[in-house]
C-alpha cells in the first residue's frame, strides 16, 4: 500500500462559528399530580470549523479539477506522484438538528407510601451535516457513523427513559428502563449481496432496552445505624 505524507494543522485565519437556536415549549400542570412538558428545538450552525479530509481533497482535485483543492496537493516534479497533502482546519462546514422532547411525571400519594412515575422521550427529527460547501447534505438521524470521524457516533431517532419509584418509611424501590431505537451502521466489508457501489454495507443494529432495579433503606430513627443507607441494585 502506498502512503502519502499528510500535514494536519490549525489555521490562524479561522473565524468564530455562528449558530441560531430556536426553542418553544409548553408545560401543563393540572391539580391531580400530573406534569406534562413538550419542547421543540432547532439548531443550525454555520461556518463550522472542520477540514476537507484527505480523500475529499484528492477526489475533488482529480475528479472535479477544483483548483483550490489542487493547491493543497504537492506532486513530485519527476514522476508526478503525490508527495504531500495539506489538510488544515477551515470554516467550511454547516450542521443542523431538530427534535422534540417530551416529559410526563405523575405523583400518587397513598396510605402505603408515595408512588412516582415518569417518562422522558426524545425524538430526533433531523441531524444534518454538510462537510464543506458544494458537498451533499447528509442526514445522520437513525445512523451510526465512524466514531473516529468528525461528528461520528450514534444518532438514534428515539430515546426514552421510564422510571417508577415507591417510597415508604425510609424504604425506596426504583425501576428504570432505557430505550434506544434501532440504527443503520455504515460498515466497509466484502459482504457480497447488500453492498452499495462505494463498498459500504448497511448493518442494522436492533433497538435496545436496558433495565435497572434498585432498592435502598434509610435506617434513620434513633437506632445505632442512624444516618446509614443500605442499597442494592440489579442491572
Amino acid at each position: 500500500d502506498s502512503q502519502v505524507l499528510t500535514v494536519l494543522s490549525g489555521n490562524p485565519d479561522l473565524t468564530a462559528e455562528s449558530g441560531d437556536t430556536y426553542t418553544v415549549g409548553l408545560v401543563w400542570t393540572p391539580e391531580f399530580g400530573l406534569t406534562a412538558t413538550v419542547d421543540y428545538w432547532e439548531i443550525s450552525l454555520d461556518d463550522a470549523i472542520s477540514s476537507y479530509g484527505i480523500q475529499a481533497i484528492l477526489d475533488g482535485c482529480y475528479a472535479d479539477g477544483n483548483q483550490d483543492l489542487c493547491a493543497l496537493v504537492t506532486r513530485d516534479p519527476l514522476d508526478y506522484q503525490v508527495t504531500k497533502v495539506v489538510d488544515n482546519t477551515l470554516n467550511i462546514a454547516s450542521q443542523g438538528a431538530k427534535g422534540v422532547d417530551t416529559e410526563l411525571r405523575y405523583l400518587w400519594p397513598t396510605d402505603f407510601g408515595e408512588f412516582e412515575f415518569g417518562i422522558v422521550w426524545s425524538h430526533l427529527l433531523e441531524r444534518t451535516k454538510t462537510a464543506f460547501k458544494g458537498a451533499p447534505e447528509e442526514d445522520l438521524s437513525g445512523r451510526l457513523t465512524d466514531p473516529t470521524a468528525q461528528d461520528g457516533g450514534g444518532y438514534p431517532t428515539d430515546k426514552a427513559n421510564f422510571q417508577a419509584q415507591w417510597t415508604w418509611q425510609g424504604l425506596t424501590v426504583s425501576y428504570l428502563a432505557e430505550y434506544i431505537s434501532s440504527l443503520d451502521a455504515d460498515t466497509f466489508c466484502n459482504c457480497g449481496t447488500g453492498n452499495r457501489p462505494d463498498g459500504t454495507y448497511i448493518q442494522t443494529i436492533d433497538s435496545q432496552v436496558y433495565h435497572d432495579l434498585t432498592a435502598s433503606y434509610n435506617c434513620g430513627g434513633d437506632t445505632p445505624m442512624k444516618g446509614i443507607t443500605l442499597a442494592a441494585g440489579l442491572t
